[in-house]
Formats: C-alpha cells, structure tokens, sequence
C-alpha cells in the first residue's frame, strides 16, 4: 500500500527517492512497535519529513543522516523482538508537562 508522502517532488534539497525509501523503510520498521508507540513514530516521522521538505542542502543532509540512523538502530531492535509497550495506568501522570505535550501532539484524534 502506498504512504502519505509528506513532501512534493523535488522539495527536498537530496534525491526525492533516497528521502522516499527512508521514509517508507522507517514506516515498515514501525510496523514492528506496540500500537500506541506505532502510532507516535508515524505520526512524528510523518511531521518531521513534512518540516524539513524546504530545507537547504546542508541541513537536509544531516536530516538525512539522523534519520538514517534512527532507522539502522531501530532496525537492530527490531531484529531483536517486538519493541514498545503501552502505558500503564498511572505512568502518564508521571510524565513531564513537556512528555505530556509532546504525547498529546501525536495522539490520534
């Protein structure tokens, strides 16, 4: 099945394939993650490549190369087991105003 592809072509400063395959590669990676942390990565991944589709060549290289890594060390995980765990009653009270908000920002609605 085809993804939302956060950017047009030729909006990102690298080639729009590599930028297309890393995102999709990370997509399917997720696919390994509880629901909820599933839910959070796309969400996040898909903002992020959304964010930097105008970015100028250096930046989009180092966005290129973290985001590279990010999917080689989850790659590692998932080879591992299934990574991820939803949240116990009670542990989102223990999280900070910021962890909150940033949840809240990726929760589906």
């Amino acid at each position: 099945d085809h993804e939302e592809v956060p950017w047009k072509h030729g909006q990102m400063a690298t080639p729009n394939s590599a930028a297309l395959t890393l995102y999709r590669s990370i997509l399917r990676l997720h696919r390994s993650l509880s629901s909820d942390l599933r839910t959070l990565g796309d969400a996040y991944v898909k903002n992020e490549f959304r964010l930097h589709r105008s970015a100028t060549p250096d930046q989009t290289r180092e966005f290129m190369r973290q985001w590279k890594d990010y999917h080689d060390r989850l790659g590692l995980l998932c080879d591992e087991k299934t990574i991820g765990r939803s949240l116990e009653p009670g542990e989102e009270s223990k999280l900070t105003r910021e962890q909150r908000e940033s949840l809240d920002r990726f929760k589906p609605t």
